[in-house]
């Protein structure tokens, strides 16, 4: 990681991301000094000291750090970021900050255990599992693991928040974490785009299990 950069957010942490102006996260943090989106103001305005939160599809961790900032030393958060290239940087991110609250998991999340292909983009917010279909020229072997089986890994009786942005994996996450969200009662922040159409079938399986409302 010779080319990057460090930003300092407005909440007071450091993000560690490439050096090019060229991709979206390093481009909107030199010209904004900050995340674009609102949702980052409302998780840091939602999550307390001492919660627990999962940043699903983490990427170079601008809602990873926000989530570890606001939680504080006393809270915990676990991020998935399969991308290995990806993963060097939120990994620099979270040893800049010393949060040593915030576990770096290298997998994706989805409805089963396994493999499958990433297909790689030169905007990482855009990789997306293929499996088994034409992952294209720049593509790695990522680990799946479900959210069940983290949760019992980790022991995870309770969560406060949960944000999912998948590029389109979402609902088999869900389907992944059919127990783990039968037996928790998270705030679920997670994306409804599916290209330029809303994933209403998302939208309907969350409200089947109980989590009703709009995504962002």
């Amino acid at each position: 990681m010779n080319n990057r950069t460090i930003f300092s957010l407005v909440d007071g942490v450091r993000i560690v991301v490439p050096d090019s102006v060229h991709l979206l996260t390093p481009y909107v943090l030199r010209e904004q000094g900050d995340w674009f989106e609102d949702e980052i103001r409302f998780v840091r305005r939602v999550l307390e000291p001492g919660q627990q939160a999962i940043d699903i599809g983490a990427n170079y961790g601008v809602y990873t750090l926000a989530m570890g900032k606001a939680v504080g030393p006393d809270g915990k958060v676990w991020a998935f970021e399969p991308a290995s290239t990806t993963a060097d940087f939120l990994a620099a991110s979270i040893a800049e900050n010393d949060f040593r609250h915030v576990v770096l998991e290298r997998s994706a999340l989805s409805s089963a255990a396994g493999f499958s292909s990433l297909s790689l983009n030169d905007n990482a917010e855009m990789n997306a599992l293929t499996h088994g279909a034409e992952a294209g020229n720049a593509s790695e072997r990522v680990v799946l693991v479900t959210l069940d089986e983290r949760a019992t890994a980790h022991n995870w009786r309770s969560m406060d928040f949960i944000k999912v942005d998948a590029e389109g994996e979402e609902l088999n996450i869900l389907r992944g974490g059919a127990r783990f969200f039968a037996d928790t009662s998270p705030l679920v922040q997670y994306e409804i785009m599916a290209g330029s159409a809303l994933n209403l079938d998302l939208v309907e399986a969350f409200s089947e299990r109980g989590f009703p409302g709009l995504g962002c």
